[in-house]
Protein backbone atom coordinates (compact mmCIF):
# COMPACT_ATOMS: atom_id res chain seq x y z
CA UNK A 1 0.00 0.00 0.00
CA UNK A 2 1.27 3.47 -0.76
CA UNK A 3 0.78 6.40 1.42
CA UNK A 4 -0.21 9.73 -0.14
CA UNK A 5 1.93 12.80 0.43
CA UNK A 6 0.79 16.04 -0.72
CA UNK A 7 3.39 19.09 -0.99
CA UNK A 8 3.16 22.61 -1.87
CA UNK A 9 5.72 24.26 -4.44
CA UNK A 10 5.71 27.81 -4.70
CA UNK A 11 8.29 30.64 -6.32
CA UNK A 12 8.11 34.40 -5.10
CA UNK A 13 9.24 36.56 -7.19
CA UNK A 14 9.67 40.47 -5.77
CA UNK A 15 10.61 43.50 -7.18
CA UNK A 16 11.46 47.33 -6.97
CA UNK A 17 11.02 50.06 -9.43
CA UNK A 18 14.46 51.07 -8.32
CA UNK A 19 16.99 50.29 -5.47
CA UNK A 20 15.73 51.26 -1.83
CA UNK A 21 19.49 51.48 -0.57
CA UNK A 22 18.01 49.48 2.61
CA UNK A 23 19.94 46.25 4.14
CA UNK A 24 18.06 43.45 3.20
CA UNK A 25 15.88 44.68 0.41
CA UNK A 26 17.04 44.40 -3.24
CA UNK A 27 16.01 44.99 -6.30
CA UNK A 28 15.05 41.71 -7.24
CA UNK A 29 14.64 38.59 -4.95
CA UNK A 30 13.37 35.50 -6.52
CA UNK A 31 12.83 32.17 -3.85
CA UNK A 32 11.59 28.72 -4.24
CA UNK A 33 9.08 27.19 -0.93
CA UNK A 34 8.68 24.11 -0.55
CA UNK A 35 5.91 23.40 1.97
CA UNK A 36 6.21 26.58 2.85
CA UNK A 37 10.28 26.09 3.71
CA UNK A 38 12.83 28.11 1.67
CA UNK A 39 14.40 25.54 -0.22
CA UNK A 40 16.56 28.45 -2.98
CA UNK A 41 17.35 31.74 -2.91
CA UNK A 42 18.44 34.95 -5.46
CA UNK A 43 18.49 38.32 -5.49
CA UNK A 44 19.85 41.16 -7.57
CA UNK A 45 22.85 42.09 -5.19
CA UNK A 46 24.29 38.63 -4.95
CA UNK A 47 23.18 36.64 -8.21
CA UNK A 48 23.72 33.38 -8.11
CA UNK A 49 20.81 31.01 -7.23
CA UNK A 50 21.67 29.02 -3.49
CA UNK A 51 20.07 26.11 -1.69
CA UNK A 52 18.64 26.91 1.40
CA UNK A 53 18.09 23.06 2.66
CA UNK A 54 21.20 20.72 3.04
CA UNK A 55 19.19 18.29 1.47
CA UNK A 56 18.52 20.30 -1.50
CA UNK A 57 22.72 20.63 -1.84
CA UNK A 58 23.74 17.19 -0.82
CA UNK A 59 21.34 15.31 -4.15
CA UNK A 60 21.41 18.23 -6.69
CA UNK A 61 24.31 18.56 -9.16
CA UNK A 62 26.23 21.66 -9.78
CA UNK A 63 24.69 22.02 -13.12
CA UNK A 64 21.41 22.32 -11.41
CA UNK A 65 22.10 25.37 -9.84
CA UNK A 66 24.27 27.09 -12.82
CA UNK A 67 21.03 26.64 -14.71
CA UNK A 68 18.62 27.69 -11.89
CA UNK A 69 21.01 31.03 -11.41
CA UNK A 70 20.51 31.48 -15.48
CA UNK A 71 16.53 31.06 -15.40
CA UNK A 72 16.47 33.55 -12.56
CA UNK A 73 18.65 35.91 -14.28
CA UNK A 74 16.91 36.08 -17.50
CA UNK A 75 13.22 36.79 -15.16
CA UNK A 76 14.69 39.86 -13.25
CA UNK A 77 14.35 42.34 -16.51
CA UNK A 78 10.81 40.67 -16.93
CA UNK A 79 9.76 41.92 -13.25
CA UNK A 80 11.46 45.21 -12.93
CA UNK A 81 9.67 46.28 -16.59
CA UNK A 82 6.77 44.85 -15.06
CA UNK A 83 7.00 46.97 -11.77
CA UNK A 84 8.32 50.23 -13.90
CA UNK A 85 5.13 49.69 -16.35
CA UNK A 86 2.15 49.13 -13.44
CA UNK A 87 4.23 52.15 -11.11
CA UNK A 88 3.50 54.26 -14.07
CA UNK A 89 -0.22 53.57 -15.27
CA UNK A 90 -0.41 53.84 -11.45
CA UNK A 91 1.22 57.08 -11.42
CA UNK A 92 -1.38 58.43 -14.54
CA UNK A 93 -4.30 56.94 -13.03
CA UNK A 94 -4.08 58.69 -9.96
CA UNK A 95 -2.88 62.16 -11.97
CA UNK A 96 -6.66 62.13 -13.65
CA UNK A 97 -8.80 61.75 -10.78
Amino acid sequence: MYEICIHSLRYIYTAFSKPLGLEGLHEFTAMGLLDNRMIDYFDSDHPVKVPKQTWMKERLRDDYWEKGTQSRKSKQPDCCHTCLHSRNHLNRTCLTK
